[in-house]
């Protein structure tokens, strides 16, 4: 896709994606992050002022508890007196008046006497509507703690109202079995704990709607009450967040004896927003930062990799350039535009061929010099260069493993055929024919060279002793001298002679070879006879004289 555009262009595409993802994790962040720790502030809020509440209406729960041991305590000692000073026991409709005149000292809502069978016979106030009878169920389980001697504690809903109910036993002379039931509200056991800590507003519901009126700062709906029925039945705290409230509403389960009703705490968003203040502040100024990090880098990635990558690109032009000569010239034009790698990889390959044919012609010119510089023309044989090289390497490994090495100087005396010929080009002819003998004679750890115009020379690696050095000399210069056919059909007979020398006796080094081998060739063109001789150092020489 970008292989013919700049590659500035997906660059600049890169940094603008980096720019909106920057700004899209930033949103997330406010609307995500920080929407979740709201929340949590708001949760912990919420569970704060419930835990509170919760102690406070614990708190008014034992006062009713008290009470009603302190009521049954003095009740019972009132009819001991009597009893003890020969009064005839109060009937129970004298009782009901004496306590009306106490009832309002009691922080009470009502009080109720009932029967065996649950009627009411007597009620405080006077003006309390008693005609809802309580139901069977709540009766049975009072009985029931009753008969144990346990008061009973429950939550009901009597007049209308929800209300807090403590059964207890009642003794009235002729009205056996009979209960009085201290009842407080809900309502106003939640206006006291709300007038104690006026900080802390609440509201009390149950399945059937909000208990009492509604001092809430919303209006409650089906959603509200869909909510709290939820968490009644679950018994599972639930707040349902919304941040364009100004206040959100927290429910959560508020058991009251054998009843489940629902707490509802309202909480200020602007309490909890106020500790997340800065937050927003400081991820704009993150994104701020980031984009203009972004863009710094897009610079540097211009500098660092698009340009060095057109510099290379015009080296590779240059090389390209150096290396054509008078060949064909291969086309790069530093100025053509387009995508910077794709450019490179094309400059590179175009120089990549031009170097090769280059590098290849270099390489066949180094290995024909070489060929000249190592090798004699005429006879293909390797000249004095190699003749050193090759030896100096070759006394070497046989200086370490102790082997001798024979040294042979061969030079042709003469060129004589059934009639003479000094022919300059025939003369080249013997010289490479008795070249290909030499080297076809040797062992194929021997070698030959030319070493001059008219001399050869020839080393043997672990020859032996001497005895066996002539033998291998002999049989050299009876394969050597046999006559030669040239081209006509021309005979030639050839004349030489052979001078030797022997490493380590003869010399340990290769110019001290090639001299023992020269005077040993000197000794056996003197002397006559024999054409080869070995040479024997002067020192060697004398020890055999003596």
């Amino acid at each position: 896709m970008w292989r013919d555009k700049s590659l500035k262009i997906p660059a600049v595409s890169f940094l603008l994606v980096a720019v909106i993802a920057t700004l899209g994790v930033g949103y997330l962040i406010n609307f995500t992050i920080l929407k979740d720790v709201l929340q949590e502030r708001m949760h912990v809020r919420a569970g704060q002022i419930t835990e509170g509440v919760r102690a406070d209406l614990s708190s008014r729960v034992s006062k009713l508890e008290h009470f009603k041991d302190s009521w049954s305590e003095n009740t019972e000692y009132l009819l001991d007196l009597e009893a003890d000073n020969g009064v005839e026991g109060l009937g129970l409709k004298e009782m009901v008046r004496q306590w009306q005149d106490l009832f309002p000292l009691w922080n009470l809502e009502f009080l109720l006497i009932l029967d065996h069978q649950g009627q009411t016979l007597q009620h405080l106030p006077v003006s309390f509507d008693a005609s809802e009878p309580l139901s069977g169920e709540l009766l049975q389980n009072a009985r029931k703690a009753l008969s144990k001697g346990h008061h009973y504690w429950s939550s009901a809903k009597v007049g209308g109202a929800w209300s807090l109910l403590l059964f207890a036993p009642l003794k009235v002379e002729g009205h056996p079995s009979l209960t009085v039931v201290f009842a407080q509200q809900m309502e106003a056991l939640a206006a006291e704990v709300r007038a104690a800590n006026p900080a802390h507003p609440f509201q009390l519901a149950a399945g059937d709607g909000l208990i009492g009126d509604n001092l809430l700062d919303v209006q409650p709906d089906s959603r509200l009450q869909l909510m709290i029925d939820g968490v009644i039945e679950s018994d599972v705290a639930h707040m349902e967040y919304d941040a364009d409230r100004q206040t959100n509403l927290f429910v959560t389960p508020l058991p009251i004896f054998d009843r489940s009703f629902a707490l509802v705490v309202p909480v200020e968003v602007e309490q909890a927003r106020q500790i997340l203040a800065g937050s927003r502040e400081r991820l704009a100024y993150s994104g701020i930062f980031i984009v203009l990090l972004l863009v710094g880098v897009g610079f540097a990635l211009d500098r660092l990799i698009l340009a060095p990558l057109k510099r290379l690109r015009n080296q590779a032009a240059a090389m390209v350039k150096a290396c054509s000569g008078n060949e064909q010239k291969l086309y790069i034009d530093p100025e053509e535009s387009g995508n910077e790698i794709a450019l490179l990889e094309k400059a590179f390959e175009e120089a990549s061929v031009k170097l090769y044919a280059h590098v290849s012609h270099l390489i066949d010119a180094k290995q024909l010099l070489e060929g000249l510089a190592l090798q004699d023309p005429v006879t293909l044989l390797g000249n004095r260069r190699m003749f050193h090289e090759f030896l100096a390497r070759t006394l070497g490994q046989c200086r370490r493993k102790e082997r001798k090495v024979a040294v042979l100087l061969i030079e042709p005396t003469s060129l004589t055929e059934r009639g003479s010929s000094s022919d300059e080009v025939e003369r080249d002819l013997m010289l490479r024919a008795m070249a290909d003998r030499l080297r076809h004679h040797l062992r194929g750890e021997d070698l030959a060279f030319r070493v001059d115009h008219n001399m050869f020379v020839s080393f043997a690696p672990e020859c032996g002793d001497e005895e066996q050095v002539l033998a291998l000399t002999n049989r050299l210069y009876q394969f050597l001298v046999a006559p030669y056919t040239l081209e006509g059909g021309k005979k030639v007979v050839l004349g030489l002679h052979i001078g030797i020398s022997l490493f380590p006796e003869s010399g340990e080094e290769v110019t001290d070879l090639l001299e023992a081998s020269g005077r040993a060739l000197d000794l056996a063109k003197r002397e006559g006879g024999v054409p080869f001789r070995i040479y024997q150092h002067p020192e060697a020489t004398t020890e055999r004289g003596e």
